[in-house]
């Protein structure tokens, strides 16, 4: 539970080190190894979303509401959208009906507008 709490008052997705960073820093006595349990089983019971992002793997709470994941490869932001359905009769194969979208990665607004270096 000190996991999901420390998580969920997080502005945004955070690491397995540096959530545990923040539970030690608060004081409480767990180790990474439990940090990583905890978020697995979290994961399982759909409380907290796993997002990779490149070389590791973050985690943010998540609300009981269905919904999907945006995920900025640039600057790593995570915002929520309403679930999305592929048609009926998508253009492609037919095993995508009825496929439900749960993460989409790509660019972010500002990251899109910002200059390029």
């Amino acid at each position: 539970m000190a996991v999901l709490a420390a998580l969920a008052g997080q502005d945004g997705p955070r690491s397995a080190l540096a959530l545990h960073a923040a539970l030690c820093a608060d004081g409480a006595d767990i180790s990474l190894t439990t940090v990583y349990r905890a978020l697995a089983t979290l994961t399982r019971a759909g409380l907290v979303h796993a997002v990779d992002h490149g070389t590791e793997t973050v985690y943010l709470a998540c609300g009981d509401e269905r919904h999907v994941h945006l995920v900025c490869r640039v600057c790593g932001l995570v915002a929520e959208a309403e679930p999305v359905r592929l048609r009926d009769r998508p253009a492609g194969r037919p095993q995508a009906r009825g496929f439900l979208i749960e993460e989409v990665h790509g660019v972010c607004g500002p990251c899109r507008a910002a200059p390029r270096t």
